[in-house]
């Protein structure tokens, strides 16, 4: 995953924008579908009060026509006309008057729902421009047929509806006809009208502030999706058209309670305009907040840390390329990671002495075992010194003088003089305390000989082959090294391979060198059939063993990779070969010191 090939500062940046988008998202998202919702509420609210306003015009303007025909219902010269049905009469003395109701149609019925005169004659007036209709036989006999507009219960009974006559839509009212003093009976009606065409929607929109169109119903099947619509919302609808225009829909019925016309509101969408710009206003000032709030989180983790995980990761890396437990992580504070270094300080220490204590224990368990073999090796040449000394004690009390018999007694003295030199003086190297031990030039060779002065006759005794060409120049070659602890590498590694092969058929250890560029390539190879793969991960890690209960402390190979490292070499499993093999890898170019 590439996210965990980023450094720790750039994945918390990367995290801590995700989350912030995410945290950002989810608030915007409910805060906008609860804006949305609150400002979808405010303009349905604001489009059943425009409907509601046009629906309260309607019945007001009902009330109006009744208003202005209730003089003429209780007019004395009406109530004559009806008894006398002079048109004469009528037209003498209704013209100027009806002209000024500003009606469309006007008519006089008798108590049989007979039109006794329906504005048949031209009533334009000089003030007005308009002129009442004449109502032809389909439209009288629509009105004779709405017995709505004829019940005569008593002279109160004033009654508006809602009517389509050939001319379109029209809004009737009808007051009944009696005397001024109202105690004569019932002889008729006054039914007039004003016609719902779009002039009167355009004064309708005038006078209301409002944008209203209207259409009769056609009764397809589109009507009655839209009667579902109303149906489904109390009798209003409410449609957005686009961001800035919604419509407001209501319907008329006629006097038998069927659709008649619906008329169109439209109301301009400044709510949800403000909605826009209030949603705009909080997506920046949540941009800018999130953006506020990642910078500070950056600079809040980078301070208190980040800075002190480089610091602890930096120390880590230096004592691991160095090997020198004695380094220190620098103080961290006293939070949780400053405590983590003092822990981690107090580890170091605890390992230094566990590591100097365990690697003098490693040597003297080392040199315990090898022990046996030891005293074996000194013995040998003590017994051939012992031996030699008799025989020349012989040759002398036999007063037998032979030079030559000498010079080779005396020379087996001094060979097997200078090879106890050797076993002690590998020994005496092999023993050194390592603390204050400083970088010098030595050949591989001269390292080689300290380990094998120790264990060679062991593995004599045992049987096992030490395979080595001692006339490669590269065990020659000068290297800058620890001679001390590089000779404890090499017995470390000479000791498991003994442990691991020593029963087994035809043992053998070889070593080789080669030299690449600047550097030296020392390779353990044994006739051990190799390291499990499971186990490889774990085999340099301190106090992991794979010897019996009371045989390995699990330090000899952590220690050995800690003095490589500190070397500034490499030390690892080769799996390409059948047998057990270990590569040290050394550089050549002189070593600082440490």
């Amino acid at each position: 995953m590439i996210l965990n090939q980023l450094s720790l500062r750039y994945r918390i940046l990367i995290i801590l924008s995700l989350l912030c988008t995410l945290l950002f998202f989810f608030i915007y998202k409910y805060n906008a579908k609860q804006i949305a919702s609150d400002f979808s509420k405010i303009e349905t609210s604001e489009g059943i009060t425009n409907v509601e306003r046009v629906n309260e015009h309607f019945l007001v303007l009902g009330q109006n026509i009744i208003s202005k025909l209730a003089d003429w219902g209780q007019w004395d010269d009406a109530y004559d006309y009806i008894k006398t049905k002079n048109p004469k009469f009528a037209q003498d003395n209704f013209q100027p008057s009806i002209s000024n109701l500003k009606l469309d149609f006007f008519s006089f019925w008798t108590k049989d729902q007979k039109m006794l005169w329906g504005a048949d004659i031209d009533l334009k007036s000089e003030e007005e421009e308009k002129t009442l209709i004449s109502l032809n036989s389909k439209d009288r006999e629509t009105l004779q047929n709405i017995s709505l507009l004829h019940t005569f219960k008593d002279g109160q009974d004033k009654r508006a509806t809602f009517v389509l006559l050939s001319q379109g839509p029209y809004i009737v009212a009808s007051v009944p006809i009696t005397s001024s003093d109202g105690k004569s009976p019932v002889l008729g009606k006054v039914i007039a009208g004003i016609k719902l065409d779009d002039t009167f929607f355009q004064q309708l929109s005038s006078q209301l502030k409002l944008m209203i169109s209207a259409k009769l119903i056609d009764k397809t099947s589109d009507f009655k999706s839209t009667l579902l619509k109303f149906e489904k919302n109390a009798n209003y609808n409410i449609e957005v058209i686009n961001d800035k225009l919604i419509k407001a829909s209501g319907f008329i019925k006629d006097f038998k309670n069927e659709y008649l016309l619906i008329y169109q509101i439209i109301i301009s969408r400044v709510i949800f305009q403000q909605s826009q710009i209030t949603l705009s206003t909080f997506l920046y000032s949540m941009v800018f907040a999130a953006f506020i709030f990642m910078i500070i989180m950056i600079i809040a983790i980078e301070r208190l840390v980040l800075s002190k995980l480089i610091k602890l990761f930096q120390g880590i890396i230096k004592i691991r390329k160095t090997g020198n437990l004695k380094l220190q992580i620098p103080n961290l504070g006293g939070d949780e990671l400053g405590k983590i270094g003092n822990q981690f300080n107090q580890m170091l220490r605890d390992l230094d002495h566990l590591s100097a204590a365990n690697l003098h224990n490693e040597k003297l368990a080392s040199l315990g075992e090898m022990a046996a073999g030891i005293a074996h090796e000194i013995n040998n040449p003590l017994a051939v010194i012992s031996g030699t000394i008799s025989m020349l004690k012989k040759i002398i009390n036999k007063e037998i003088p032979d030079n030559l018999k000498y010079l080779k007694y005396f020379d087996d003295i001094d060979k097997t003089v200078t090879r106890m030199t050797k076993i002690i003086s590998g020994m005496r190297n092999i023993s050194r305390n390592p603390e204050s031990e400083e970088f010098i030039l030595c050949s591989l060779e001269e390292v080689l000989n300290d380990a094998f002065a120790i264990c060679q006759e062991k593995f004599k005794l045992n049987r096992i082959e030490l395979i080595w060409d001692s006339t490669n120049p590269c065990f020659k070659l000068p290297i800058s090294c620890l001679r001390v602890q590089l000779s404890q590498v090499i017995l470390n590694l000479i000791s498991n391979s003994f442990d691991a092969i020593y029963q087994s058929n035809k043992p053998w250890v070889k070593i080789s060198a080669s030299q690449t560029e600047n550097v030296m390539t020392i390779i353990f190879e044994d006739s051990g059939l190799g390291i499990p793969l499971e186990l490889q991960s774990k085999i340099f890690e301190p106090f992991f063993t794979t010897k019996e209960v009371g045989k390995g402390t699990g330090l000899g190979l952590s220690l050995s990779n800690s003095i490589i490292n500190r070397h500034g070499g490499k030390m690892s499993i080769d799996n390409s070969r059948k047998n057990t093999c270990f590569i040290i890898q050394l550089p050549l170019k002189a070593n600082e010191k440490n």
